[in-house]
């Protein structure tokens, strides 16, 4: 199965973020997984949605 992959545009608005933070978060050496393809920067789904679930963060509440 093929896995889709955004740009970094994309990827910021699939995770609620602005381009910048995602842009910031690569030359620090943070957030998802990337490829780069010459100049362009690609995230796949699948590791976006990784880096989400592993920030997840469970309450009391959540838990019941």
């Amino acid at each position: 199965m093929e896995n889709r992959k955004l740009n970094t545009i994309e990827a910021a608005q699939y995770l609620g973020l602005k381009p910048a933070t995602l842009e910031i978060w690569r030359c620090l050496g943070k957030g998802p997984a990337y490829l780069r393809l010459g100049r362009r920067v690609l995230y796949e789904v699948a590791d976006l949605e990784a880096y989400a679930t592993a920030r997840k963060i469970h309450t009391r509440d959540s838990v019941r």
